[in-house]
């Protein structure tokens, strides 16, 4: 069994779901699992963790991630993107500069209501299911945060029905592309759905580095998935960092806790030796340092490549 990390390129078509069965096939294990969904129409970095790196997979999902996306004005739709019923919205038109001042209303902590074309389950219920059957339910709005909204080409002077724009996006987790091109097209004042979506980055995961399917087959063929995966770094799971002592790593070994005085201003923390990711601890403050309690440790620790 692999245990690492595929920064993989999804295209547009296949689910999420799709790709992990294609890796499950070629790969021949079943422990893989995708972080951070992407909508069939989307393409872009769909990160893949094999084996016991399924355990990380919450610490990579945490952090930012950019989309470029492309909405057209003036339409509306059940999906809020052009696979769905597109419906055509009002001939209200907007200047340059009032977009530019509508898109800076989006900066920042905002509250947004996902879409009923989701694969969040509200009482136990995917609401695509109920989408899927005609049915809308209220969802409780949640809060997540833009830190950039930045055109990727010139904003047209007018801006109407069937007007497109093309923009880059930098977001919290938990984020709905869709749900923006929405809400912007709202403000605007005649509608906007979406017609593109690109995810460029999820976290350290980027799109230069990215590797495609046809690529992993290839690495399989001939045995070498080890020389293609991602060369993950303890920082990057977004936690503090601590590397243990011989003492420590074997009351690790044994799922003890240990005493530490490393200063900590996280609950969580990543431990680790030279080469490997070894385990999540949890910790606790005390008088004079910190318990580190072993919360995941990994059968098949995540090896540190440089």
């Amino acid at each position: 069994m692999i245990h690492g990390i595929l920064n993989l390129w999804k295209p547009p078509g296949p689910t999420s779901h799709d790709m992990v069965s294609s890796l499950r096939r070629i790969l021949h294990q079943k422990r893989i699992g995708h972080t951070g969904t992407l909508d069939p129409m989307a393409s872009g970095i769909l990160p893949i963790c094999l084996g016991d790196a399924t355990r990380l997979a919450e610490y990579i999902t945490g952090q930012h991630k950019v989309y470029d996306m492309t909405i057209r004005f003036g339409w509306t739709s059940d999906t809020l993107d052009r696979t769905g019923q597109l419906k055509k919205g009002s001939t209200k038109s907007v200047y340059k500069n009032e977009l530019e001042a509508i898109l800076k209303t989006f900066i920042g902590s905002i509250e947004q209501v996902p879409p009923m074309h989701s694969a969040i389950s509200l009482h136990g219920t995917r609401l695509y299911e109920l989408a899927r059957k005609g049915v809308e339910i209220d969802r409780p709005s949640r809060t997540i945060e833009i830190f950039s909204i930045e055109p990727l080409q010139e904003l047209p002077d007018i801006v109407q029905s069937d007007t497109e724009i093309r923009l880059r996006v930098r977001c919290s987790k938990g984020t709905y592309i869709r749900t923006l091109s929405q809400d912007i097209g709202e403000k605007v004042g005649c509608g906007a759905v979406l017609m593109d979506l690109i995810r460029v980055e999820n976290g350290v995961f980027h799109q230069e580095k990215a590797i495609t399917m046809g690529e992993v087959e290839a690495a399989a063929k001939i045995e070498q998935i080890e020389q293609i995966l991602f060369p993950i770094q303890p920082a990057d799971l977004g936690l503090p960092v601590y590397k243990l002592n011989d003492f420590e790593e074997v009351e690790l070994n044994f799922g003890r806790p240990f005493f530490s005085r490393y200063p900590l201003e996280n609950n969580e923390i990543v431990l680790c030796n030279r080469d490997f990711i070894l385990a999540i601890a949890s910790t606790e403050e005390l008088a004079e340092g910190f318990w580190m309690k072993p919360k995941k440790v990994l059968a098949n620790p995540i090896k540190v490549i440089s």
